[in-house]
């Protein structure tokens, strides 16, 4: 009478679409296209991106608080409750995009790119009454209804601003996760 004999590190039966370490045949491995020049340019690429912010942004920390130490003279409240914190959190988005890209969080780093956009935009749009010479609506100069038009526009600059930075991160975010997602459906 015959014994079948089992294998002691893994499974002798592969079921469809089962992918076991004695199987190389099996229909898991054999349907997967491999184009390892592809491969590696990606991680090439995905490498250099962690590598390059995370570089720079411990070289903007360093940098950013050697030069507030090394300031002498008054305002140090304001250098260390605002510049620093400021010089931190701008240097952190440097280090978390490197930290997303490095660990794969593809959807966080979509949200994060967005924020830094909606951000942008928020600046330049806050700007405009500044770059048209309107801001000085409270200064020596200012007479009664040109302070009201100037304080009625840069508060419609402050609402303006905010609007269109919420619409650029929805547009943004969108657009990005479509990529993302559309890059996750080739990969599958």
């Amino acid at each position: 009478q015959r014994v079948a004999r089992h294998r002691s590190r893994g499974a002798t039966h592969v079921y469809s679409g089962e992918q076991t370490p004695l199987s190389l045949s099996s229909p898991a491995i054999l349907s997967r296209p491999l184009d390892p020049m592809q491969m590696n340019t990606k991680s090439m690429l995905r490498w250099l991106v962690v590598g390059g912010f995370a570089g720079y942004g411990i070289y903007s920390l360093v940098d950013g608080m050697i030069d507030l130490a090394q300031q002498h003279g008054g305002h140090w409240v304001f250098r260390w409750l605002f510049l620093a914190p400021l010089t931190v959190v701008v240097s952190g988005v440097f280090l978390t995009i490197s930290y997303f890209t490095f660990t794969r969080q593809y959807r966080r780093l979509c949200s994060l790119i967005a924020v830094v956009v909606a951000v942008a935009v928020f600046g330049c749009i806050i700007s405009v009454p500044d770059w048209l010479g309107i801001t000085d609506w409270d200064g020596p100069g200012a007479h009664g209804i040109l302070s009201v038009v100037g304080g009625l526009l840069s508060i419609l600059a402050l609402v303006a601003a905010w609007y269109g930075a919420r619409w650029i991160y929805r547009r943004a975010h969108t657009f990005l996760l479509k990529y993302v997602q559309h890059e996750s459906n080739n990969a599958a």
